[in-house]
């Protein structure tokens, strides 16, 4: 029904849904929940991103990684920044900047 709320407002920040999921915050901590409102991913990061190709970028002691949809690490938090998944690459820096592709593999412009 239109109006009705499906997710109760309690959360003080939220992304957009995107592959099914919407990275949350909640007393200073992100994660994911699903659709019906149930948290999929646990809220323990520092910030998080939408979810693209499989894949998010979050953040967690001071660097950037990716979970997947289970919130497993995917690819370690070591970048100084990371962005969403396009075609296959998204963008890493540290120092400098660089691509990655989701098996974790480093491609550096310098």
């Amino acid at each position: 029904m239109i109006g009705e709320v499906v997710i109760p407002l309690k959360y003080k920040n939220a992304h957009r849904f995107s592959e099914g999921l919407a990275a949350i915050k909640l007393n200073g901590v992100w994660g994911y929940i699903n659709k019906v409102g149930e948290v999929v991913v646990p809220l323990i990061y520092n910030d998080a991103k939408r979810f693209s190709e499989g894949l998010a970028p979050v953040f967690l002691n001071d660097k950037w990684g990716y979970i997947n949809k289970a919130g497993i690490v995917a690819i370690p938090l070591k970048y100084d920044n990371a962005s969403e998944f396009i075609e296959g690459v998204a963008f890493i820096y540290n120092g400098g900047w660089g691509f990655i592709d989701k098996k974790g593999v480093e491609y550096w412009t310098d």
